[in-house]
């Protein structure tokens, strides 16, 4: 699943700045803790993509047996294959009904806890255990942040005086770069 840039920077920063005010990390060079964080968020991303690839090219392997059966939703099948690519990886994908799903929460907090544990700039305060419940809550609330701002953004595509009907193709349009105006506000 591909994410804004802007957002996963955005993710990145504000982890850190949660953990920092909790008292629970602290940070020498956080620019350069941030950045790390933010980059094994991109990476996580690419190993998504390449799971993804996988499953295309698996069921792209098998296109007359899908093609006859007709009965048969290919995203949904690409959905399936691309989950268990990935549970054989031990992987949690991105995406699915939200953009982190709470597995994705769980699997990033036991990450970002080794690459802190790792950083030389970084200093934290609790044990391991404890640190990896406060990775998880300020993840859980970058989450709900960008929840707010895609309402936010569908809100105002709602504000229009032109009535535009929810979900068709412009009013997801409009709320999609209404959202990304919002993440490069808060960059």
């Amino acid at each position: 699943m591909r994410l804004p840039p802007a957002l996963i920077e955005i993710i990145a920063k504000g982890v850190l700045r949660t953990l920092s005010s909790r008292g629970t990390v602290s940070s020498e060079k956080p620019s350069e803790t941030a950045a790390k964080i933010q980059r094994l968020l991109e990476l996580d991303l690419q190993r998504d993509e390449t799971i993804t690839e996988k499953a295309k090219s698996l069921l792209q392997s098998r296109h007359s047996e899908i093609e006859s059966a007709r009965d048969i939703d290919y995203r949904s099948l690409l959905g399936k294959a691309r989950n268990e690519l990935a549970a054989k990886e031990g992987f949690v994908p991105w995406g699915g009904a939200e953009k982190i799903s709470s597995d994705k929460v769980r699997q990033l907090a036991r990450e970002i806890l080794e690459l802190l544990k790792g950083d030389d700039n970084a200093e934290y305060f609790t044990g391991a255990e404890n640190l990896k419940r406060e990775i998880a809550l300020a993840l859980e609330k970058e989450k709900t942040r960008d929840n707010e701002r895609m309402a936010r953004a569908a809100a105002k595509v709602r504000s229009i005086k032109r009535n535009i009907p929810e979900g068709s193709s412009e009013f997801v349009t409009l709320a999609e770069q209404f959202y990304r105006e919002f993440l490069e506000k808060e960059r």
